[in-house]
């Protein structure tokens, strides 16, 4: 009888030990604890690996505006080098020759440009006027100052043999406070016998 007792008491506390172990092992809300603990480590681990990836992303578009940065400013130095300022001569009009120097028929002219008595070049000849719209450029790349430099307009008249000297005409660089749209004022025999419009400023061009 003794015997029976204790091994009834005996069963009875494994069942209540079994009840607490059960118990213990459920969350209040019915889930598996370990299985929640392991659900959240899943979150924080996804939420560092999409915060890992988000900063390569931004590393990369850095990356990208720094090189594009860099390469637009070593293009920027090297076009710098390249570029050189060269003078340009543009004669705008010839006006008003009252010079003769074929009878019966009006001139055909064209403007020879000297820079410090060194020939630039002609404009083409205009056909029968007396006035006329030349619009032609002409560059100078020197390394005397500016301010030296003395232009000498040559106003011819094309003919089939030998061109006629029609005037002449100055402008000096140095005694002038501006230099666009000047008229410069021709002469023969220190008469008037015309005048043209120029214009003398400076452009950037590309050395290659």
């Amino acid at each position: 009888m003794g015997n029976s007792n204790s091994k009834d008491t005996l069963a009875v506390e494994q069942d209540g030990l079994m009840d607490n172990v059960e118990q213990n092992s459920e969350s209040p809300t019915g889930e598996e604890a370990p299985a929640k603990v392991e659900n959240e480590g899943d979150k924080e681990e996804k939420e560092v690996e999409e915060q890992h990836e988000g900063g390569e992303e931004k590393g990369e578009e850095e990356t990208l505006r720094d090189e594009k940065e860099e390469e637009d400013r070593e293009v920027s130095e090297t076009t710098e080098k390249l570029m050189e300022a060269v003078m340009r001569v543009t004669i705008h009009t010839i006006e008003g020759i009252t010079r003769d120097t074929d009878v019966g028929t009006d001139p055909d002219p064209f403007v020879e440009i000297y820079a410090n008595r060194i020939l630039l070049g002609a404009t083409r000849p205009k056909k029968d006027s007396n006035t006329c719209e030349v619009d032609e450029s002409f560059f100078i790349k020197t390394k005397t100052d500016p301010q030296n430099i003395k232009l000498r307009f040559s106003l011819k008249d094309k003919d089939h043999m030998d061109d006629d000297v029609i005037g002449h005409g100055y402008f000096d660089l140095g005694e002038e406070d501006t230099t666009n749209d000047q008229i410069v004022h021709l002469k023969w025999k220190g008469k008037e016998v015309g005048v043209i419009k120029i214009s003398v400023d400076f452009q950037n061009v590309v050395i290659v």
